[in-house]
């Protein structure tokens, strides 16, 4: 299915940020699938990917998993040799977590055609218009890490349907 420009003719700016985000997560389960892993361990990898050296604690704030969910988590990535549990350099209680240079590598092909598309699409346009789309992006990045946070630390936003 081809998602419609943003015309108000098709839609408003929430539907397709909605529609963008379900084919997101259909990508990253496709993408999780193809490397034998949950799509939880598989965006805790991403994340791990873009921070090396960051903490089980950090990644449990960022993930909003309990310890115990994020201990099991990481014996799951270092088991599968994504991830690397490394001293931490100024706390000898701590460890940093550090992804496997040659396994992310192995995965990055998948990542490969997309990225491309993904650059062809953005140079197809004029500087300007590249200013304003990356800004409205990260804008809307924004937006949605506002939103799961309001979504797990309030309560009161959720409806009673469990």
């Amino acid at each position: 299915m081809k998602i419609p420009p943003p015309d108000p003719a098709y839609g408003r700016l929430d539907e397709l940020a909605i529609a963008f985000a379900n084919y997101a997560a259909m990508l990253d389960a496709a993408l999780a699938d193809a490397i034998g892993l949950s799509v939880t361990d598989h965006k805790a990898l991403g994340l791990i990917v873009q921070q090396p050296g960051m903490t089980q604690r950090q990644l449990a704030d960022q993930t909003q998993l309990t310890s115990g969910a994020i201990t099991g988590l990481i014996d799951r990535l270092e088991r599968a040799g994504f991830v690397q549990r490394q001293p931490h350099a100024q706390d000898r209680r701590s460890v940093v977590l550090m992804p496997v240079a040659d396994r992310i590598g192995a995965i990055n092909h998948l990542y490969q055609p997309l990225s491309s598309a993904i650059q062809a699409l953005d140079a197809s346009y004029p500087a300007a218009q590249q200013r304003l789309i990356h800004q409205a992006l990260g804008s809307l990045c924004d937006l949605l890490q506002q939103h799961t946070q309001r979504l797990r630390q309030d309560p009161q936003v959720r409806p009673s349907l469990r």
